[in-house]
């Protein structure tokens, strides 16, 4: 990695970084600029060590003064291949709002690093920043973004499960039809209380959210409509 005095040294094949980010000013070889949907600019960077050792990231929003930043922190959300999803809660323009940003190691052109702002779904979705995200690599450097949403509909008194999809190459999001509306008691108990701990790939188009605790819920992303299925264990 490029430190701030120019000095090089080789990319650690296999990093522990912590979620929790810093605002920093510093720039290397891995920092990537873009600007959010209200045209402010930010800028992340990756500081990678060796583990045992953890690395971490930095975000810098030139422009902005301390107070303009929420006291919550910049967070690491998942990464895959590579890349990385991310969010950071500014103060402006509105207070407390979250931004969700995708990293990519290799951009297009030139295999330099690039990030991209992740625009909030269409119909608006309730407590989108607080939402459990999946990273699916696509090939030719496109990419998925996944989460699961349940909503209650007091019409019928249950609750309602949907899979948003946001594709890179689209650029754009998609909304399952509603899902699982036969699940067996157990089934239905591990949607409830799903709290992903982590998520794995499982083959080229799905991808598992790990509850440690719970089991593993399964995202299959395919061109048409997204899918969702429990998974006891993979």
């Amino acid at each position: 990695v490029e430190d701030d005095a120019g000095s090089t040294s080789r990319l650690p094949d296999l990093v522990l970084i912590n979620q929790t980010g810093r605002i920093s000013d510093r720039r290397n070889a891995t920092t990537a600029e873009c600007r959010t949907g209200k045209g402010q600019s930010v800028a992340v960077s990756f500081w990678l060590v060796e583990p045992p050792d953890v690395s971490y990231f930095s975000v810098h929003c030139p422009g902005l003064e301390e107070d303009d930043f929420s006291d919550t922190p910049p967070l690491f959300l998942c990464a895959e291949g590579p890349f990385v999803l991310f969010c950071v809660t500014l103060n402006v323009p509105e207070w407390s709002s979250v931004h969700h940003f995708v990293y990519s190691a290799r951009g297009i052109p030139g295999g330099r690093p690039s990030l991209h702002p992740l625009p909030d779904p269409k119909p608006r979705v309730e407590a989108f920043m607080s939402q459990q995200f999946g990273l699916l690599p696509c090939g030719d450097e496109h990419y998925a973004v996944a989460f699961l949403h349940h909503e209650w509909d007091s019409s019928d008194k249950d609750w309602h499960y949907y899979v948003h999809i946001f594709s890179s190459e689209a650029k754009a999001w998609k909304r399952s039809d509603e899902v699982l509306l036969r699940l067996s008691n157990s089934d239905q108990l591990l949607f409830d209380r799903h709290a992903s701990s982590k998520q794995i790939t499982v083959g080229e188009s799905s991808l598992g959210l790990v509850d440690l605790l719970r089991g593993t819920v399964i995202l299959t992303t395919p061109r048409s409509t997204p899918v969702i299925s429990p998974a006891a264990a993979i």
